[in-house]
């Protein structure tokens, strides 16, 4: 799957957790590259379309990045944390899950 592929499958997953909140998340490339090539433009809107986040992520990122806000907003109604944080948060929160996958898995006692 291309990165672009990816991070449509990501956002797929975003569309009941947006409902549950009132969020619309949009995705766009944008015109420019960092040091690993070129930029995703990622928002939130609230639903009477008020912009609530905004973040470019690189493109390799993308998808993983998604999937982690999505994770941190997969929260009860009423419990977000507030808007000025997710973006923070889900920084934090990708390179927490990328600091897990490093981790070495140990066999199975068990068999």
């Amino acid at each position: 799957m291309t990165d672009w592929g990816d991070i449509i499958k990501s956002t797929e997953l975003f569309p009941p957790i947006g409902a549950r909140h009132g969020l619309q998340l949009i995705t766009d490339l944008v015109r420019g590259v960092d040091e690993r090539g070129p930029i995703l433009q990622v928002e939130l809107h609230s639903d009477d379309l008020r912009l609530m986040m905004h973040r470019y992520v690189a493109v390799p990122d993308g998808a993983e990045w998604i999937a982690a806000l999505t994770g941190l907003l997969d929260v009860p109604e009423g419990e977000l944390p507030h808007p000025d944080k997710w973006a923070e948060m889900t920084d934090a929160y990708m390179a927490h899950r990328q600091a897990l996958d490093g981790l070495p898995v140990l066999d199975d006692p068990r068999g």
